[in-house]
């Protein structure tokens, strides 16, 4: 009987993209935990300036990013987030507040360009990388570096 040549699927990675300002972002939805519609935030007083404060979830105290203040893109005063995503970071939950959350995509990770050969630069290192689909651009954030170590453990203390 002659061997049937086995076929290789192409690895794919599964994102939740969203937006933010008329950028578009995308993250390993293996670490967003829920998407919910956004919700007051109370400030906490000596946080960092891109921790915009905490909400309570069903119970549970998550701090929430202000992604635009975090990647240092311009933010309109008079315009509102619409979502904010749930996301693992470690043994954490973590709000990101995003302007419109887009869709869930499945995108061959032989499409994705690394980002150190196409974004160089300020907040770089919180890019895995670049990929195409469609007309768009998308921006893979990398979820774990967006808060370093140090900032990490001072959520701890909240």
């Amino acid at each position: 009987m002659p061997k049937v040549p086995e076929t290789t699927k192409p690895k794919e990675l599964r994102v939740v993209s969203f937006q933010v300002n008329e950028r578009e972002y995308a993250v390993d939805i293996e670490k967003v935990v829920e998407i919910i519609y956004f919700k007051p935030v109370t400030p906490i007083p000596r946080s960092p300036s891109f921790i915009e404060g905490i909400i309570d979830l069903r119970g549970s105290v998550i701090p929430i990013v202000d992604v635009k203040k975090r990647l240092g893109l311009a933010s309109d005063p008079d315009l509102h987030p619409d979502y904010i995503l749930i996301v693992k970071i470690q043994d954490r939950r973590l709000g990101i507040m995003v302007d419109r959350v887009r869709e869930v995509l499945q995108i061959e990770t032989a499409r994705i360009e690394p980002h150190h050969k196409i974004v160089r630069g300020r907040h770089s290192e919180f890019l895995t990388g670049v990929c195409r689909v469609a007309e768009r651009l998308i921006l893979l954030l990398d979820i774990e570096t967006l808060l370093s170590t140090e900032e990490k453990d001072r959520l701890e203390e909240i």
